[in-house]
């Protein structure tokens, strides 16, 4: 119970401090906080056109990340503020960002065939994405013929598979006295599995769950 308690304050705990950050934008004003993800997609399109110039093949080609660009396509539609938390348009919302995110890694992946026509594409629909979302174009970020249809994501899945996990290695550590050191090497092999395309929201995972799995340790 308590494990479940603390899950459940743990995820409403983020989504009122995001949803407190719209507010404030729209309310005070701020901006910066708004328009802070045309940054992002600015910094991609610089990188890109740095790639685009570069008469050879750059060591770091695939430096060029689409980590934080994505990130900021799928929160847009909160973080502009111009659609309600409860709107029922939300899930259309949400399957045309991951329509949009397809579209970025495949220009992405065309870096393999073609650095600077790939580059350039990529820089194109970053810089559509930007445009849209400024005007408060969440819902078409990119024209419906550039939309890519998205691979089926497993997050619930993995997520699932962590917390039976852990609560697996708690009861052992309870029951049978595992040492710590191998639990917790149990539980970051198994996220390092199911996340291991993306890294960074296995760890954000981890981060989340460990200090409520294993309270005082």
């Amino acid at each position: 119970m308590s494990f479940g308690h603390g899950v459940l304050l743990v995820g409403a705990s983020f989504l009122a401090a995001r949803r407190l950050a719209v507010w404030a934008a729209d309310a005070f004003e701020l901006r910066s906080m708004t328009f802070e993800r045309v940054q992002r997609w600015a910094d991609l399109i610089g990188e890109c056109a740095e790639t685009a110039r570069a008469p050879h093949m750059r060591a770091d080609l695939h430096g060029v990340s689409l980590r934080f660009a994505v990130m900021r396509v799928r929160g847009a539609r909160s973080m502009r503020g111009t659609v309600p938390a409860l709107s029922w348009r939300r899930p259309g919302l949400r399957a045309h960002a991951s329509g949009v995110v397809a579209a970025l890694r495949a220009a992405h992946a065309g870096f393999d065939l073609d650095r600077k026509e790939a580059a350039r594409k990529l820089a194109a629909l970053s810089l559509k994405i930007s445009d849209r979302y400024a005007q408060g174009l969440v819902g078409a970020l990119l024209d419906g013929a550039e939309l890519v249809e998205p691979a089926r994501r497993r997050e619930a899945f993995n997520l699932a598979m962590m917390v039976g996990v852990m609560v697996a290695v708690a009861f052992g550590i309870r029951v049978w006295h595992l040492p710590m050191p191998l639990a917790m090497g149990a539980v970051v092999m198994v996220g390092a599995w199911l996340y291991r395309s993306t890294v960074s929201a296995g760890l954000a995972v981890l981060t989340t769950l460990l200090p409520v799995m294993f309270q005082g340790k």
